[in-house]
């Protein structure tokens, strides 16, 4: 397997730590997501959301199993919380910890109320020359990536279209967040335990901004493809959207990300 395609998938597993729409009362939902090439597993992603009239907050984390995990041994845990005002998402606290190769990787990032930019640390700190400049003016008015997902989600319930441009920030990369809207569809039940039903599909491309590693010959991502990650949303307790299913197109084939419908609870 090539590095590429490795760093996708770590992209698709916390991708698979899935944001909510919005509720008008307090909701808990405990999720699981399973990802698999085929039959083969891949890897798995559990998600604890919260949201109130006011706030929210997640839990979330991810790793790699089976044979992927051989070669590639990647676990992370996040988690934030935040603000709700008048339908708007505000973020006030992220922090996230992963493991890739026997290093762990360390943000901590929060955003001050009256602040426009949040603050944040770093562990490692990047290497100078292997990243792209992380500009302070490109941090305006960012979201961390689980609450622009909220935000996604929020305007697709308000308008219908997934259609939408989303600032994001991670703590180390700025990014952002394209989405397209790819019309409704029937998700027919390829396991028995995952979401069959009608679904909306959004297909998903990152414009990188600064703050991500460089590389030769790295044209390709510029270019904004929505056919490789497209994102199912639904409604699977009948009353919130959030993703059921996530298709990554590689050079292997297509990796599904699936919403585990028998160990999922909503509450």
């Amino acid at each position: 397997m090539s590095n590429r395609f490795l760093i996708s998938l770590a992209a698709l597993l916390s991708l698979a730590l899935p944001a909510l729409s919005s509720a008008s009362e307090s909701t808990a939902f405990n999720l699981d997501y399973q990802v698999q090439w085929g039959d083969s597993p891949l890897g798995t992603a559990t998600a604890q959301w919260r949201l109130d009239k006011d706030s929210y907050s997640f839990e979330g984390q991810v790793a790699t199993e089976g044979t992927l995990a051989f070669f590639y041994e990647f676990s992370g845990k996040n988690s934030l919380s935040g603000e709700i005002a008048n339908g708007t998402y505000q973020p006030r606290s992220f922090k996230s910890e992963s493991t890739f190769d026997d290093e762990t990787y360390i943000v901590d990032m929060s955003w001050p109320a009256g602040l426009r930019r949040p603050v944040f640390s770093v562990e490692p700190k990047p290497e100078k020359g292997k990243t792209h400049p992380l500009r302070q003016a490109s941090l305006t008015n960012v979201a961390d990536p689980y609450t622009a997902m909220l935000m996604a989600l929020s305007d697709f319930e308000a308008n219908g279209t997934c259609d939408g441009i989303y600032r994001v920030f991670d703590g180390r990369r700025r990014s952002e967040l394209h989405l397209k809207d790819f019309g409704p569809t029937i998700i027919e039940g390829d396991k028995d335990w995952a979401y069959s039903g009608p679904a909306h599909i959004c297909g998903s491309a990152s414009k990188m901004i600064g703050g991500h590693q460089i590389k030769k010959n790295d044209d390709s991502d510029d270019e904004m493809d929505f056919e490789k990650v497209k994102i199912f949303i639904a409604k699977p307790d009948g009353k919130t959207f959030m993703p059921v299913r996530i298709e990554m197109n590689s050079f292997l084939g297509a990796v599904v990300v699936r919403l585990n419908m028998q160990t999922s609870t909503f509450e």
